[in-house]
């Protein structure tokens, strides 16, 4: 398949980063030699994926951190993939707290490009972001656990290197350690290093939901919406970062919605019958 040229320079640019983390030895970055397991990946797709009990809340327990995007350090990453009403797609929606203490949210969409031949490989997309990436549901049993993963070899002529990444979510913000464990042990499993894994805390003020989010919005339809989702939403997490530096409060915590799987169509049928 062949890599769009914003997905390459994406990938660069990260690479950057991450090589030179290589180079200081230091842990915890998403670059290493090699190359993906296409087999794992080709049967991981494959697998049977019940939509309608996948959806709803996730929280992230541990990660391999992404430079910039999502860095060592964060907490209170807490997700939710709703019904957007189409059947061949999931809204996704992701909240967390910078190392800093900064409260940042994103709204983007999980595509299935295949449904009937590979129901657990989707495209994540986000508004405004010009790469969109192959995400792969290696394993969940739907009421305690799931194990999300992404791999990209990336384009070097000489040197086998690939962008590799691991999401292990649970159903409560603080699961016993069977659940934990079992999420993490689907990776081990495969062939994947946990090594790079790091833990993502829940403290009690933890901001899993505020009042003016993204999730009650249209989504947008072509590409100048697009990008002006995106700007609203970065907008929107400079000013929390600011009120952040000054001490103030940046939103109002608000418990996660009772019907998480149709929250994102509620709020978008209230909007059309308005």
């Amino acid at each position: 398949m062949k890599m769009a040229w914003s997905s390459a320079l994406m990938i660069f640019l990260v690479s950057i980063s991450a090589t030179e983390g290589l180079i200081k030895n230091k842990k915890g970055l998403p670059i290493s030699f090699g190359r993906c397991p296409r087999e794992l990946l080709d049967r991981a797709g494959k697998k049977t994926l019940d939509r309608d009990q996948f959806l709803g809340g996730w929280y992230l327990q541990s990660a391999i951190p992404v430079p910039l995007l999502q860095p060592d350090g964060v907490s209170c990453v807490y997700s939710i993939y709703g019904e957007d009403g189409t059947g061949s797609s999931m809204h996704d929606w992701t909240i967390m707290t910078s190392p800093k203490g900064n409260v940042f949210e994103f709204c983007g969409k999980f595509k299935i490009p295949n449904p009937k031949t590979a129901p657990s490989k989707f495209l994540s997309t986000f508004p405004g972001v010009p790469v969109n990436n192959d995400y792969y549901i290696l394993d969940t049993d739907y009421s305690s656990f799931y194990s999300g993963y992404a791999c990209t070899d990336l384009p070097f002529p000489l040197l086998a290197m690939k962008m590799e990444l691991g999401w292990a979510f649970t159903r409560t913000p603080n699961p016993d350690k069977d659940t934990f464990e079992a999420a993490m042990d689907v990776f081990t499993k495969n062939g994947i290093s946990i090594d790079n894994f790091r833990r993502v805390p829940h403290s009690p003020d933890c901001v899993h939901l505020f009042e003016d989010t993204c999730l009650k919005r249209d989504y947008p339809k072509n590409k100048i919406e697009d990008l002006l989702y995106f700007a609203r939403i970065q907008a929107e997490n400079l000013v929390r970062k600011f009120l952040n530096l000054f001490g103030l409060n940046q939103v109002e915590k608000r418990p996660v919605p009772d019907d998480t799987v149709n929250f994102y169509l509620d709020q978008t049928r209230k909007r059309e019958n308005a």
